[in-house]
């Protein structure tokens, strides 16, 4: 857990962030409207509604990454280019950033 902390500290710090910066978990971004994923509504076997909302604050925010990734793979097989993003806040402002991949990725502020 200890070393977790430290790798998002680091992650933090890496990304400029503010001092106080927190980790608030992970969202789902499309990049092409810069929206993110709000709420998903199953509403039949073939019938899934997807609502997307444009700041980040208001996204639905997953503890797990795994989770995360799943529902940008859902929102990519109904034809939306979607990512998993790590979500950050200092009390004032939220911060998403892309996951790393290897090493750490440029941060994106809203």
């Amino acid at each position: 857990m200890a070393n977790q902390i430290d790798e998002m500290e680091g992650r933090i710090e890496a990304l400029g962030l503010p001092k106080g910066t927190s980790f608030r978990g992970y969202v789902v971004h499309l990049p092409e409207s810069e929206q993110y994923l709000s709420h998903v509504e199953e509403r039949g076997p073939n019938q899934t509604n997807r609502m997307f909302v444009r700041t980040p604050d208001q996204a639905q925010i997953h503890a797990d990454p795994d989770a995360a990734r799943d529902a940008a793979a859902d929102c990519r097989s109904a034809g939306h280019e979607a990512e998993a993003w790590q979500l950050f806040s200092d009390g004032k402002r939220f911060y998403a950033a892309p996951m790393p991949l290897n090493g750490v990725a440029p941060g994106h502020s809203l």
